[in-house]
């Protein structure tokens, strides 16, 4: 199967998270699909209620709710092909991070910090903003070859220990601090 991922907190009911544009583009895809990977695709959602009801679409979907254990949640990243974040207004959210650390490539549309996740058609790709007909077009593009969705992952994963590992992070962190602090210093004297 090609399991596709969407999560967010509030899952499909928060409008700025796209829910309504991912299922608009997931309608798409059934049909710009070819038959034999058309019916092996499977939506995977997290971070709201199992019991919500979602519209129709021709695609078995797998509402897991709120997910509580990182660890659970990491085999849950690495169990997909894709993480698809189809958010309105984002900075820098975290899935996309936390699903580059776990080597799942993600297809987004290019809006606020997200091209600064995702380095289009290297980790990822990216759709025209709020164009559900480009958002299904990028998600075939992922899957639709396995080899290339190999090189999306091992690039998702390279580039999370590189720049968003988090001892990393801390040092330049740290290394801003004492600049700052340096800089304060000299200003004194």
């Amino acid at each position: 199967k090609k399991l596709l991922l969407f999560g967010a907190f509030g899952g499909t009911s928060d409008y700025r998270k796209g829910g309504d544009l991912l299922f608009e583009a997931l309608s798409i895809l059934k049909t710009i699909c070819k038959k034999d990977l058309s019916e092996n695709i499977e939506l995977v959602i997290f971070g709201e209620n199992k019991e919500k009801g979602l519209p129709k679409i021709n695609f078995k979907v797998h509402q897991m709710g709120h997910i509580k254990n990182d660890e659970i949640l990491k085999l849950l990243y690495n169990s997909c092909e894709l993480f698809v974040l189809p958010s309105r207004q984002d900075n820098l959210p975290g899935t996309g991070i936390e699903s580059h650390a776990c080597g799942t490539p993600v297809v987004a549309f290019n809006i606020g910090g997200l091209s600064d996740i995702i380095e289009d058609k290297k980790t990822g790709s990216l759709a025209i903003p709020f164009d559900s007909l480009s958002l299904a077009n990028e998600i075939y593009w992922s899957i639709e070859n396995d080899e290339r969705n190999k090189f999306l992952k091992k690039n998702a994963r390279t580039k999370a220990l590189n720049i968003w590992d988090e001892k990393k992070v801390s040092k330049i962190y740290a290394d801003f601090y004492h600049e700052i602090h340096n800089i304060n210093r000299n200003l004194k004297m």
